[in-house]
């Protein structure tokens, strides 16, 4: 999309690899479909986004500006959630972009002196978002959204139904914005709807994908199939799944029009999901990434496709922010772009620069991330012991995990990536000093499975007898402090073991024996559970 001269938009962000012009929508689910939960991942991706908002605004920091598109999406995102868990978010969200200026702002061009100009996208987009939250569109802070929707909508062939734009900037209208015009208007009733949802459904190749851009206006066949250009009719996976949550909104009868087209649409979606679950945009941005894999799965999910919507879910969720991040682990949740836009979050963080790119990355993708099921997996010390020593290597066991979940081990000193669902050994090093050390595998914000170690450090016991002169084969008691609850403890007498078991809760040991070996001095060697834990006494055998 073209920027507009002399006014600030999301499309000046269409430099940073997005699907630019790509816009949201959260229909309801089909009979078929089965609601997916709020997994890990989901909430995570929802608390992200719900923390950008300022005053219920996304707010640009690069370009200086109120977002009212992305604070939209961003709305129709975390509305797709089945808990309440964002309520207080999309009021503030919803006052915002329903105000004055809200509407003034995302759907004319008068704050910058292009009086009376229209929008024909973000009417639709807008009207479609208060048609979501339950509003009425025909009054929007005094903003009947419906009529001036229904303005922008042609009636004269060939282009009849078709949207436009009406600015001294031209018209960048587009199939995306048609498919929400379409949407908004025949939910309304209005007597526009059936003529948009006509020009709308036009723009589906045989193949079963929406194209983006539409005809110019003089050409008299203006169908995707009569497009006098490849480009013209070039397949575009984000329109193609935002298209198919569209039409799923309007509630289509078994056999219609749109129903035909939701399913065609749909089974080129499936036909085009790569193996790793991942999709594609169209050109320039023609690489697997979020965006494009976020809209089809969030569609394919709503469409009962949830093996499809899963797997691409689970890519989404591998692109996904947790605590072991680095730079991002202050960002968990939040989705990147792509494998290289992770990796340099990971190196760099979120700033200024790049934040409209993960916001829009989240936005797209968040609610599909609702089909992953819950996250299963175990962590276990791979030798099962009460105490392991400090400052030493510890190897713990990671396994069972959820196919294509990326988790965390978490500790003390321990920040570990583990990528994916094989099972497998880590090591990690334990500190110096004896205290319980707990480590802990989890997704996102939620935790897995944890496992707490004792760690044992170097001590010196203290070993006490009961009488300083014993006669030989008279009894001896020994008294051994300092010891870790339940710790093992072994006592030799000149090298010849004559008392070993465990402490008490309180850390101490008591043995009697009888006394052997010849008359004289008799060294006394205590040993704790490893090596460097020992403490020595003597007595004198008479």
């Amino acid at each position: 999309m073209t920027p507009r001269p002399g006014r600030r938009t999301a499309a000046l962000v269409t430099g940073l690899g997005l699907a630019a012009g790509s816009l949201l929508v959260a229909p309801v689910a089909p009979a078929s479909a089965a609601a997916p939960n709020d997994s890990a991942a989901a909430v995570a991706g929802g608390d992200w986004l719900a923390d950008q908002l300022t005053d219920g605004v996304i707010y640009n920091d690069q370009f200086a500006f109120d977002d009212y598109g992305l604070t939209v999406d961003t709305g129709l995102a975390l509305d797709d959630f089945s808990s309440n868990r964002y309520a207080g978010a999309l009021r503030s969200l919803t006052a915002a972009v329903t105000s004055d200026e809200g509407v003034e702002s995302y759907t004319t061009g008068n704050a910058f002196g292009d009086e009376n100009s229209r929008y024909a996208g973000a009417t639709a987009k807008l009207a479609s978002y208060v048609q979501q939250r339950g509003g009425d569109p025909r009054d929007v802070s005094g903003t009947n959204l419906i009529n001036q929707l229904s303005g922008l909508v042609a009636t004269e062939d060939p282009i009849a139904g078709r949207i436009e734009d009406r600015t001294s900037f031209g018209d960048t209208a587009n199939a995306i914005g048609q498919g929400f015009a379409a949407r908004a208007l025949v939910v309304a009733d209005s007597p526009r709807g059936a003529s948009a949802m006509d020009f709308f459904l036009d723009q589906q190749c045989s193949d079963g994908f929406f194209r983006a851009f539409l005809d110019d206006k003089a050409d008299t066949d203006q169908t995707c199939d009569g497009a006098t250009s490849e480009e013209d009719s070039a397949p575009n996976t984000d329109t193609t799944g935002i298209a198919v949550l569209n039409l799923l909104a309007t509630d289509p009868a078994p056999g219609s029009p749109v129903q035909d087209a939701i399913d065609s649409a749909v089974d080129w979606m499936l036909s085009e999901q790569a193996p790793d679950g991942s999709y594609a945009g169209a050109p320039p941005t023609d690489v697997p990434n979020t965006n494009s894999t976020g809209v089809v799965a969030w569609a394919l999910g709503q469409a009962g496709e949830n093996g499809a919507a899963a797997r691409a879910a689970a890519y989404i969720a591998r692109q996904q922010a947790t605590a072991c991040d680095g730079a991002l682990r202050t960002e968990v949740g939040t989705v990147a772009y792509d494998r290289a836009a992770l990796e340099a979050g990971r190196e760099s963080g979120i700033d200024a620069t790049n934040r409209d790119q993960f916001r829009r990355a989240s936005a797209q993708a968040v609610p599909a991330l609702r089909s992953l099921g819950a996250v299963k997996g175990s962590l276990a010390q791979a030798r099962a012991t009460r105490f392991v020593k400090a400052g030493q290597p510890l190897t713990l066991e990671v396994s069972g995990l959820t196919r294509g979940t990326r988790s965390c081990l978490t500790g003390p000193a321990t920040r570990f990536d583990v990528p994916n669902a094989a099972d497998r050994e880590v090591t990690v090093d334990v500190p110096s000093g004896t205290a319980n050390r707990t480590y802990r595998l989890s997704t996102f914000a939620q935790k897995v499975d944890s496992v707490t170690v004792r760690a044992l450090d170097k001590t010196t016991l203290a070993a006490n007898v009961a009488k300083s002169r014993v006669a030989r084969k008279a009894q001896q008691t020994v008294t051994v402090k300092r010891l870790a609850a339940q710790e093992r403890v072994t006592v030799k007498v000149d090298g010849t073991r004559v008392a070993r078991g465990t402490a008490n809760g309180n850390g101490v040991f008591r043995a009697t024996y009888r006394v052997t070996g010849p008359k004289g001095d008799a060294a006394m060697k205590v040993v704790g559970q490893f090596g460097n834990r020992t403490g020595a006494t003597s007595y004198v055998v008479r």
